[in-house]
């Protein structure tokens, strides 16, 4: 009786694995087994005729009627074909050091991400390359002794967040663990980066936050808007650059999102979060200038942020600066802040907690939040109660919207 194949094609869809005949259009991967080893490798196609071809001329003249014959085809190809099929790292030891991610690029055996993510990949790659001392030539010598020196001093970093840095170290173990499989794991066994050191994102005071808009619309509308969106809405800032004009009802004056980003998979619905006069008359104005309704509201950060996602970072971290919104004991002081001060100015206005969270999307975390649906009103109500107007110029206009008209908030300028 013969044995079950050890290989076969599957696809991966949002961290899923999925039977290679299903209808979702999702990449293919191969999965074999050699002597109990077993090595994935992305095939880089969706289309399953080509996944097929790309089997063959992977596995050669493998004989997948059982594992006895399997084992000895595989033996029939010599061992330079082997050590291709099994990712075996013989000659690993040799890979350069300034080699490695040209070497992580060329392997089939790496997940097929997309150019912005490998865009990152390769910053974080290079920048280990470049820290290493002059004597490190092969991934080989890199110690745990060593790992742990990069963690250390990216933690004591005062150029990255902690998160930022975690990415680092996320990346690291992911190519070694590509390129050199079968070698030492330096990143693998790391105590999680920040661990210890964690800041929360403290909560920013109505100063600081005219400040930065003040501070950001001398540099440009642009990095204005996106204050003004931060503040008013609680999104993260990957949502605020790719907000659309398609997304702005301006009739009810709610802005209507798909899912987050960064909680899309875990979270998929749709957010729905009302829009207080300032923001409304900001954003109705700058989809006006955009036109046909259509198009990013942030055009320049977008374009940006796909070519440097640390530049526009950055850029809003000169913000902080001048606006004189630094770290403190109370914690990090970043975009990431604005959001922190929407949850902390709805706590102290008296807002249920469940109303934060259909605007900020965040998870519920009681049985009664899973009956609890509170509307839009009631959220802008809320809103209205616990957020103060940011603009200080003299000649401001506030858009006639819904929200405007029945709003008792105050247009009353800072002191």
């Amino acid at each position: 009786m013969k044995e079950a194949p050890t290989g076969y094609l599957f696809k991966r869809w949002r961290g899923k694995h999925l039977p290679a005949e299903s209808a979702v259009q999702a990449t293919f991967y191969l999965s074999y087994e050699i002597d109990n080893h077993r090595t994935t490798v992305c095939l880089r196609t969706t289309d399953l005729e080509t996944a097929q071809r790309l089997t063959k001329e992977h596995m050669g003249r493998v004989d997948w009627g059982s594992r006895e014959a399997y084992l000895r085809s595989l033996i029939e190809l010599g061992e330079k074909a082997k050590r291709e099929l099994w990712g075996l790292s013989h000659e690993s030891a040799a890979v350069k050091v300034n080699d490695v991610w040209e070497t992580y690029i060329a392997s089939r055996r790496r997940p097929d991400s997309g150019p912005s993510t490998l865009a990152f990949y390769k910053q974080h790659v290079s920048a280990f390359v470049k820290w290493l001392p002059a004597a490190v030539k092969n991934m080989r010598q890199v110690t745990n002794a060593l790992a742990e020196q990069y963690v250390h001093e990216l933690e004591a970093s005062k150029k990255m967040t902690v998160p930022t840095a975690a990415k680092h170290v996320a990346t690291l173990r992911r190519v070694w663990r590509i390129v050199d499989p079968e070698g030492p794991q330096p990143w693998r066994d790391l105590q999680p980066i920040g661990q210890h050191i964690v800041q929360p994102y403290r909560r920013l005071s109505l100063e600081e936050c005219r400040a930065l808009a003040t501070e950001a619309q001398k540099i440009g509308p642009e990095e204005y808007g996106a204050i003004l969106v931060g503040y008013y809405t609680a999104l993260r800032l990957v949502d605020v650059i790719h907000l659309q004009a398609e997304h702005i009802d301006h009739k009810t004056a709610i802005l209507n999102l798909p899912a987050p980003r960064k909680t899309s998979r875990k979270k998929p619905a749709p957010l729905h979060i009302p829009m207080l006069p300032e923001l409304s008359a900001w954003l109705t104005e700058r989809a006006q200038a955009i036109g046909k309704g259509q198009g990013d509201i942030f055009p320049g950060l977008v374009a940006m942020y796909a070519k440097d996602r640390p530049k526009v970072t950055h850029g809003f971290g000169t913000i902080f600066e001048n606006a004189n919104a630094l770290d403190n004991d109370k914690g990090n002081a970043s975009f990431h802040s604005l959001r922190a001060t929407f949850v902390s100015n709805m706590d102290e206005a008296g807002a249920p907690p469940r109303v934060t969270d259909i605007i900020t999307n965040h998870a519920p975390k009681t049985m009664h939040d899973r009956y609890s649906h509170p509307d839009i009103e009631t959220a802008r109500t809320w809103m209205e109660k616990a957020l103060k107007r940011l603009d200080a110029t003299e000649n401001q206009k506030t858009t006639a919207t819904p929200a405007a008209q029945s709003s008792g908030h105050s247009d009353s300028r800072p002191s």
